[in-house]
């Protein structure tokens, strides 16, 4: 099979001696034909059907740039479309594909187009972006400068192409977060290696949810705290195998009626593709919760596991019953989407294997 390899960009020569030039990493993650074609440079192909499918890489352009080079890519990628030929697009790539055959892609709307709009007060704002933070001079320009410019008080990004998987994994800085752990602990901690193309910006001892970890006051003493009791649980188990913490941790829960930790069980075992077991941490925390969103969003969590069972009806049942007391609530239409689609899934057929003639 012959893929050709729609090179829109190339690595800087500064960082090609780690894996070579974009085209040198599909080389080595495809184990096929890989005929190279320099986009960016406008070299292209003479016909749609030169290759048996097409690949398009990222690039630190966007395609409504003003290029000549993108404006006869695009047209290709119509010949391309027309000829009936597979097309996968990565990062610019799935934008040049949506753009060029009726799709659009523009600038950041919404909030960011209104002169106007500015974030809370100790807000951390961040978007997963190539060249989020290239520069931080210009308010307008990439994405950390203009959130931090419209009152962000922290941000993460990038100077430059720091391929997917070693971006910052935002579950993780979030959850650090949540639990107490400065920013600069909670960034570096979501980041799987040190020294590439990430950056913090803010102070990085701003800890937005310190009061989690402070000791309580008499006068506060009586109120329940289910957040700092998972805290100061996990502080006092961590070291413990994580078939002995989670045994643990839900008896702890039960005990307390800690609803947040009954469902981030459930979550960490969805993790691990446990999901019976995360369907019973979550019916657990949707007895558990008193608040109607609460509730409904361990329903979804819930239902989603049961969908991932090979289960639908289970998960059908849960939410039509649920939406029978919640019919007005403002999930309502996403329950009713996810019941149609598990609704799909029950009436599709099981595959019948076809007899052998002997």
């Amino acid at each position: 099979m012959r893929v050709g390899l729609l090179e829109c960009d190339h690595v800087d020569e500064r960082w090609r001696g780690i894996d070579g030039d974009y085209g040198d990493m599909f080389d080595a993650l495809l184990d096929i034909d890989l005929v190279r074609y320099d986009a960016v440079n406008d070299v292209l192909p003479a016909r749609a059907d030169e290759c048996d499918g097409w690949l398009a890489t990222g690039s630190r352009f966007s395609v409504y740039d003003d290029a000549a080079w993108i404006t006869r890519l695009q047209s290709f990628v119509r010949d391309v479309r027309d000829a009936g030929a597979p097309f996968v697009g990565i990062c610019f790539g799935h934008q040049l594909l949506a753009q060029s055959i009726g799709g659009r892609t523009e600038k950041a709307a919404g909030p960011f187009a209104q002169p106007e709009f500015r974030f809370s007060p100790g807000a951390i704002a961040v978007h997963i972006h190539s060249f989020s933070a290239m520069t931080l001079r210009d308010p307008n320009a990439n994405w950390v400068a203009p959130l931090l410019s419209r009152g962000a008080a922290a941000s993460l990004g990038n100077v430059y192409e720091p391929y997917l998987r070693l971006t910052a994994h935002l579950n993780i800085f979030n959850d650090r977060l949540l639990h107490g752990f400065t920013f600069a602990e909670s960034a570096y901690s979501s980041i799987e290696v040190l020294s590439w193309m990430s950056v913090m910006v803010g102070d990085p001892l701003y800890r937005p949810y310190a009061s989690w970890l402070q000791i309580e006051t008499a006068a506060d003493s009586s109120k329940k705290d289910s957040w700092k009791m998972y805290h100061d649980f996990a502080v006092q188990n961590f070291s413990s195998a994580s078939a002995q913490y989670r045994s643990l941790a839900r008896q702890a829960a039960s005990r307390a009626h800690n609803c947040p930790m009954l469902e981030d069980l459930g979550l960490m075992e969805i993790g691990d593709g446990n999901l019976a077991a995360a369907t019973s941490y979550f019916g657990e925390a949707r007895t558990c919760y008193s608040n109607r969103d609460d509730i409904l969003r361990v329903v979804i969590e819930e239902a989603d596991a049961w969908s991932k069972l090979k289960k639908p009806k289970r998960g059908i049942d849960l939410l039509r019953s649920t939406l029978r007391v919640a019919s007005d609530a403002p999930a309502a239409p996403l329950l009713r989407n996810l019941e149609q689609e598990l609704r799909g899934l029950s009436t599709t057929p099981t595959p019948r294997p076809t007899p052998r003639s002997r």
